[in-house]
């Protein structure tokens, strides 16, 4: 973590950085020492490894933002940063990826504190909050965050993406990448402003994340984080996640103020064949129902002049699943009672899978 003690008396701006990233042959070390923020834009065109360094605006400075245009890596750790950063990777047109994970610089933000600063904005004196911001075309991008930053991704590419920690806000957009990664995220905001399932080759979310904002969305009940946990099911169904999708759906049945499910319930609701959501599992659900059906009945019946075959009680089976009930058999004793709630599993079959295709035309 940052050690203030550990600071030289001797500050050093950005623009000595990036004037010694200029004549350096390979990493340039900048550490314990405050760093002023002299410049709107900075250009580091070798490698730079920040360690235990204070992050502040310069005084004459009338921005609260500052851009950094990375050639390599950009490694900032155990530091204190009071400003608003923007590290820019290469930028690029293509939408592709075939171009990922051979250019871009690594982007290593670990282990630092965050706090409010002041700054001349339109030539008044304002407190502002911290905020890192990636944009451009990234190789490996890691960012352990503290509240109360803002973090963003915008118009990035990326190979590696990596987040966790407490921030006020974290969004994404525009971004289209390989591999990312959200663990131990604890976001008071969330917002994407495309679906990651289509934007990212694949997207991890561990269950402390899920937790956390289950949390968020029981304390205060925000749309964008509702929307964020819809499209984390989304992703929990495409992996096959079913124990995280279950713990979602709890949570918006807490939102929306419905009874949270049981054990029995996600069982009977979130399927056979460990998802509800396919024709298919409803399909297999309604042909057991019949033979069940007919096997009970043809254990039941009672006649012996004119007994009827396995296959006739099949037959009257399915008629009465499906509340066609032709007349031409009729049941006798206690098949009088099992052929209504026969027939109400029918129209309860019919309801449940057109909310299981509405389900999935709507990419629930």
């Amino acid at each position: 973590m940052f050690n203030p003690t550990n600071l030289l008396e001797q500050s050093i701006t950005i623009s000595q950085i990036a004037a010694i990233t200029e004549r350096a042959e390979f990493l340039v070390t900048v550490k314990d020492q405050l760093v002023e923020l002299d410049t709107n834009t900075v250009r580091l065109d070798r490698a730079v490894l920040f360690q235990n360094c204070r992050f502040v605006v310069a005084p004459d400075l009338k921005v609260s933002t500052i851009v950094i245009f990375a050639k390599e890596a950009v490694r900032i750790e155990d530091s204190r940063i009071e400003a608003g950063l923007c590290i820019k990777g290469e930028l690029r047109n293509e939408n592709t990826l075939a171009h990922l994970g051979q250019v871009g610089p690594n982007v290593f933000i670990e282990n630092c504190e965050f706090a409010e600063f002041e700054t001349n904005v339109f030539d008044r004196r304002r407190v502002m909050g911290p905020s890192v911001q990636i944009s451009g075309t990234v190789n490996h991008c890691r960012i352990m965050c503290q509240d109360p930053v803002e973090v963003a991704f915008m118009q990035c590419r990326f190979w590696l993406l990596e987040i966790t920690g407490t921030c006020a806000q974290f969004q994404i957009s525009e971004t289209l990448g390989r591999e990312l990664m959200i663990y131990r995220l604890d976001a008071m905001s969330l917002w994407f402003q495309r679906d990651l399932t289509r934007e990212c080759q694949q997207v991890d979310v561990d269950a402390e994340t899920i937790a956390n904002l289950g949390k968020r969305i029981g304390s205060q009940d925000q749309i964008d984080l509702i929307e964020a946990l819809r499209m984390f099911m989304r992703i929990f169904k495409r992996n096959g996640n079913n124990r995280l999708f279950l713990d979602c759906n709890a949570i918006l049945c807490r939102a929306f103020r419905y009874r949270k499910p049981n054990q029995i319930q996600n069982f009977v609701v979130y399927g056979l064949f460990k998802n509800f959501y396919s024709t298919s599992s409803m399909l297999w659900f309604s042909f057991a129902i019949v033979s069940l059906f007919g096997c009970v009945y043809f254990g039941l019946d009672e006649t012996q002049a004119n007994k009827r075959t396995l296959w006739d009680w099949m037959y009257f089976s399915a008629i009465t699943f499906t509340t066609v009930g032709y007349g031409d058999l009729a049941p006798t004793g206690i098949m009088r009672i099992l052929a209504p709630i026969e027939a109400f599993l029918g129209v309860l079959s019919v309801i449940f899978t057109s909310w299981v295709v509405s389900r999935q035309y709507n990419d629930y």
